[in-house]
């Protein structure tokens, strides 16, 4: 009688971690399908490429194409509304990773100058941008 139960405990244990195994599997299925979102999909017409290289001469140039790209992602992209999820979401305005919010954008490009330089420096980097 004691062989039988405990067999029987034995089966029952692989049973209920196989049932938590498979409800796990199905609840991360349901929760992370793919929904793509305007920022996944809409082309934008102002951003900088090989093409548009000879229109944009200088900095000061470039640093007009990128106040339209702005205007531009902020009209098509940007949500307005401050739904479940929206909090950390870069693209929702007043969001906290929305970069407009901040007092400086630093996902602008800008210049940082001296009076008498000795040399200069480019840096790059997309962060989450790229």
């Amino acid at each position: 009688m004691i062989r039988f139960l405990g067999k029987l405990l034995i089966r029952f244990g692989y049973g209920l971690v196989f049932s938590l195994i498979g409800a796990l599997a199905v609840y991360i299925y349901l929760n992370t399908r793919f929904t793509a979102e305007p920022w996944h999909t809409v082309a934008l017409h102002e951003e900088f490429t090989a093409d548009a290289s000879a229109s944009v001469p200088d900095f000061d140039s470039y640093r007009k194409l990128e106040e339209r790209l702005f205007s531009e992602l902020r009209e098509k992209v940007y949500q307005t509304d401050s739904g479940p999820g929206s909090l950390f979401n870069r693209y929702a305005r007043g969001s906290l990773s929305d970069p407009s919010g901040y007092e400086v954008n630093w996902n602008r490009s800008f210049e940082l100058t001296v009076d008498n330089p000795r040399g200069g420096i480019l840096m790059l980097h997309g962060l989450t941008d790229s």
